[in-house]
């Protein structure tokens, strides 16, 4: 089962996956940043990235690294797997910066309810959570997917949404749920 690992955010291979809402939090109330020392890294970050808090949609940091990425994904409330349209990265080591925007096939996030808090109000987060219960399930059913390429929009909606769909009729859908209770229910079942 998805866990958080962390308070917020997300965490994978040294990195810390963000939403930008909750960036003073990270620092402030659950003591994840160290303090001072990741606010000057942020704010350097941003005036090397030369960017507005509009352009993006996700922070990414690796302390070890001191690399900092600026995500911008439009569809982030909208899409239970967001997109990532451009990003920008600074090496805070060398002040090197990076861009780049995707055309086409590009990556894309699962299990962003543990970017946010369980109160985010850009979407249901219960729902969010089950849906990473149906996601482990499928990809348990059909270990031929290649996890490798499941953070691909186009191998995503070929090989997997089609899997999602077709597992859909054996569970309860979360359409039909009152308010999004009986899916923390479930998911707190399955978390047992």
């Amino acid at each position: 089962m998805i866990r958080r690992e962390i308070p917020l955010g997300k965490q994978i291979h040294g990195n810390i996956y963000v939403h930008k809402s909750y960036i003073t939090r990270m620092v402030d109330k659950y003591k994840l940043f160290n303090g001072d020392f990741w606010i000057d890294a942020y704010c350097k970050a941003v005036a090397l990235a030369k960017i507005s808090y509009n352009d993006y949609t996700i922070l990414k940091w690796n302390e070890r690294k001191q690399v900092m990425s600026f995500i911008y994904c439009p569809n982030f409330d909208a899409s239970c797997e967001p997109h990532i349209e451009s990003y920008v990265t600074v090496n805070l080591r060398n002040g090197r910066v990076s861009r780049r925007r995707y055309a086409n096939n590009c990556p894309i996030y699962h299990h962003k309810w543990l970017m946010v808090e369980d109160n985010y109000p850009g979407f249901l987060v219960s729902r969010e959570k089950m849906r990473s219960i149906l996601i482990e399930k499928v990809l348990k059913m059909f270990p031929w997917i290649d996890k490798k390429m499941i953070g691909y929009l186009s191998y995503w909606q070929n090989e997997v949404v089609p899997k999602l769909l077709d597992e859909r009729h054996d569970r309860l859908d979360a359409s039909e749920i009152d308010n999004g209770r009986k899916i923390d229910q479930i998911a707190a079942a399955h978390n047992s």
